[in-house]
């Protein structure tokens, strides 16, 4: 019989200044099980040196292996580069290129950041935009992606991973881009005691765990089921600068997001140009729980049932300072739908609600409370109004196109005069408010912070204060002196096309350009006059673009990179 020799190896690395403690532990001369302890681990596309993660130059190029040796509060940091799925979920042990039950399954207490360029020390030195991390599911990386929302198209995604991750822990994910998970067929694995549904969750299937995501990017997901770009049930789903677009749900609900019996938090996200091709909720599903959407943008989804943005179905949804705008519904509730149950809640605080289509309602179905939002210029092809289809019974310092409710709260304003001043530029998607508006300084303070806002920290949808003058305004964004030409005689400078794919216009010329992310970075600058800017090389998303016109005048506008 041969005698188990153990051998124990304690290691100090050092490496580009700082030190990281590694614990070694081998059962046999040959070092065939080894498990690796440390606060840091570090993944590249090819790997190098030892590969064994301890560090840049001995990075591993498989993610799961490096969660599979990690201890709890285990970062792993991964280079840029695509990286695919190379281990079945319910055998972690082994490698099996190509199968479909391959995921990256989390581990509790581990978390992943990307954005690396491989020689970085700590993770404030990243460079997400110019060192893009993305986790694939498309084996063959040949998958065709087509449209927006009702024109959504994904092909060639037959051979792809159910699901890209799968999470049962509390774990944080940042920097990242998650692609290609295509979940069908409707058959389950066993993890633990969780059974996951491969129809379920093409991006991540979050099962009963507390998961953090922050600047990452849900794209190209495809779902037979529920939830095409995430999936999460009993668990907390807690968002932070992300983006969930152009993910597809091809039958039934939840063409962004799915949620069921659970808690999300999103703030300062988009959710754009997702598809529920047969069911509900082309932007976000969810069905009880609780839903806290912040400074976010729900623009673009689509759905062929009701509920294009968002579909509230027995659970609570807080909406405050979000813009819902463009989305489609084939029967009711273009933006929203919140069915009207008595567990149903649906708050809607400060909020624009506008350009959302529908057959019977344009904007919101249900029985939702409106303070301090704006519901205008939505769209209804038959009979029923374009804004609501009901008499809010809590609506105060609010304003809904086509009704005349200012006597049923405080401070509200008549829907019923067409030639009301409201937005800058809606046909644009330029959702401030217009100069002169009556809807300026018309809001509620108090109602504000009774909802959870705080009128010294908070920023509006554009990043520009929440208060500017004595009351703050109805609707996303306030109005103020960098929003708006403040002089009503000079013309206002307008941008085009927005969306846009490549080339961004100005009406006139201008001087000092500058484009920040959703997170506040700055991701282009340009210093010369023109009127031209090239966006192609940004990624989908939203971005604010500020400027100088010949004047003096700052312009600040929200655009979409499609």
């Amino acid at each position: 019989m041969k005698k188990a020799i153990f051998l124990f190896v304690f290691v100090l690395i050092t490496t580009n200044g700082f030190a990281i403690n590694i614990t070694l532990t081998t059962d046999n001369l040959l070092g065939v099980k080894k498990k690796i302890a440390s606060s840091i681990l570090f993944v590249k596309p090819t790997g190098s040196g030892m590969q064994d993660g301890s560090s840049w130059e001995n990075a591993s190029s498989d993610i799961q292996a490096m969660i599979n040796i990690a201890s709890p509060n285990t970062q792993i940091w991964i280079a840029a580069g695509t990286y695919k799925p190379i281990r079945p979920a319910n055998n972690l042990g082994v490698i099996e290129l190509n199968n479909r039950d391959n995921a990256f399954v989390m581990k509790d207490n581990v978390s992943l950041y990307g954005g690396f360029s491989g020689v970085e020390t700590s993770v404030d030195e990243r460079d997400i935009i110019a060192n893009p991390t993305v986790l694939s599911g498309d084996f063959n990386e040949d998958d065709v992606v087509a449209g927006i929302g009702k024109t959504l198209t994904i092909s060639n995604s037959a051979e792809n991973a159910h699901h890209v991750i799968i999470n049962r822990g509390t774990v944080t994910i940042d920097g990242l881009k998650i692609a290609g998970g295509a979940a069908n067929g409707g058959f389950t694995i066993q993890i633990g005691n969780s059974s996951i549904n491969s129809a379920y969750g093409g991006g991540i299937f979050n099962i009963n765990g507390t998961l953090t995501l922050s600047n990452v990017i849900f794209t190209a997901n495809t779902a037979t089921d529920l939830g095409a770009g995430i999936y999460t049930i009993n668990g907390t789903l807690i968002l932070n600068n992300c983006s969930v677009n152009q993910n597809l749900n091809i039958m039934k609900y939840g063409g962004g997001i799915y949620q069921q019996s659970g808690n999300i938090s999103m703030h300062n996200c988009e959710v754009m140009g997702n598809y529920s091709r047969n069911m509900s909720g082309g932007g976000i599903y969810f069905y009880v729980g609780t839903v806290s959407i912040n400074n976010s943008n729900i623009s673009h989804n689509a759905t062929n049932l009701t509920g294009g943005g968002i579909h509230n179905y027995l659970g609570t949804l807080n909406l405050l300072n979000s813009v819902i705008s463009n989305n489609s519904a084939n029967s009711s509730g273009g933006g929203i739908v919140s069915q009207q149950f008595v567990n149903t809640v649906t708050k809607i605080t400060n909020c624009t609600i506008s350009k959302n289509i529908s057959q019977y309602v344009g904007g919101v179905v249900g029985n939702a409370q409106f303070r301090n939002s704006i519901v205008w210029s939505n769209i209804s092809d038959y009979y029923e109004t374009n804004g609501t289809n009901f008499q809010p019974t809590i609506m105060y310092h609010s304003i809904i196109e086509g009704l005349n409710i200012g006597g049923s709260g405080s401070g509200n304003i008549d829907g019923t005069n067409p030639s009301l001043l409201v937005f800058t530029d809606s046909q644009n998607n330029d959702f401030s408010l217009a100069s002169g508006s009556s809807l300026i300084d018309a809001g509620s303070n108090t109602l504000y912070e009774n909802e959870g806002g705080n009128l010294i920290l908070d920023k509006d949808i554009a990043a520009n204060p929440r208060l500017v003058n004595v009351n703050i305004d109805l609707g996303a964004y306030e109005f103020g002196g960098e929003m708006s030409v403040p002089d009503i005689n000079k013309k206002e400078i307008i941008i085009y096309p927005n969306p846009v794919k490549d080339i961004l216009s100005f009406s006139e010329e201008v001087s000092n350009i500058r484009i920040t992310d959703i997170s506040g970075r700055t991701v282009k600058e340009i210093f010369t006059k023109g009127k031209l800017v090239n966006v192609a090389n940004l990624a989908k998303g939203s971005y604010i673009i500020t400027a100088v016109g010949k004047s003096g005048e700052r312009i600040n506008r929200k655009f979409i990179k499609e």
